[in-house]
């Protein structure tokens, strides 16, 4: 096909044009290709991190112990049944104070009035009232746990459970922990950055775990009370041991770094 002048120089513009455009397009997709390679493993426009973790655990000897338990009676009269309870209340009160133990470290924790029945063959019939007293006590001398467990022994109280041991300041060991944790987690990170050659720039997320608030006893034994007859026919209670054992306190602490 013949062209005219004029249609020559439309058609040298046209191209011209064309591989202009092509020329542009190019280099823009080499400088994306450039810039999607910088952040190749990074998760796109998040930067360079490493992630370590860090674990401890404190053993910690308990130093405050629980014990609960209950009292009860039954009578044909509630007054009577109240009354029986209150004295034998009191009296356990009276020899647990005696050792030192005060009064805000007592604590009602139930009292109930049933009515109880007897099932025949003409119905139920009324037998009487069951009144009972639930008590916990804290014990914030370990060494008087062995005395209250005698006393509650020779007073026939009924549902009778604890020690439970526990750790009163339990945040300052939970502190003491994650420090621990998180030193042992900075010091993987140094270490690893070291071999690989890359210098640790800033912390970029923090996580912890652990056992905050639910100490685990590595050993604990209730005592197995045993009440017997002595040679003058009278019950006594021997001293009961309760080995009172260790809590552990555990952290374990997750950190990301941004590397370079």
């Amino acid at each position: 096909m013949l062209f005219t002048q004029d249609q020559k120089k439309h058609v040298g513009f046209l191209s011209i044009a064309v591989l202009a455009l092509v020329a542009v397009f190019l280099v823009a997709l080499s400088i994306n290709e450039f810039k999607a390679t910088k952040y190749i493993g990074t998760g796109g426009d998040v930067p360079n991190t490493l992630t370590f973790s860090g674990f401890a655990e404190i053993s910690v000897e308990p130093d405050t112990a629980k014990v609960n338990f209950s009292v009860e009676e039954t009578s044909d009269d509630v007054s009577e049944a109240q009354e029986v309870v209150s004295g034998q209340i009191n009296s356990i009160l009276n020899d647990v104070s005696n050792l030192g133990i005060r009064d805000k470290d007592i604590r009602t924790n139930s009292y109930t009035t049933n009515p109880k029945y007897n099932w025949t063959d003409d119905g139920r019939i009324l037998e009487g009232y069951t009144v009972r007293q639930s008590i916990e006590i804290t014990i914030r001398d370990i060494d008087d746990v062995e005395d209250v467990i005698s006393i509650l022994g020779s007073n026939d109280v009924t549902n009778l459970s604890g020690p439970y041991f526990e750790i009163e300041d339990e945040e300052e060991y939970e502190r003491l922990a994650r420090q621990e944790a998180i030193a042992a987690a900075k010091e993987k990170a140094e270490e690893l950055a070291n071999d690989l050659g890359v210098k640790l720039v800033r912390i970029v997320s923090f996580n912890e775990g652990g056992s905050p608030g639910y100490p685990e006893p590595r050993f604990y034994e209730e005592a197995a009370m045993s009440i017997s007859l002595d040679s003058a026919g009278s019950s006594s209670v021997p001293s009961p041991e309760i080995p009172i054992g260790e809590n552990i306190i555990s952290a374990n602490v997750t950190i990301t770094y941004e590397i370079q």
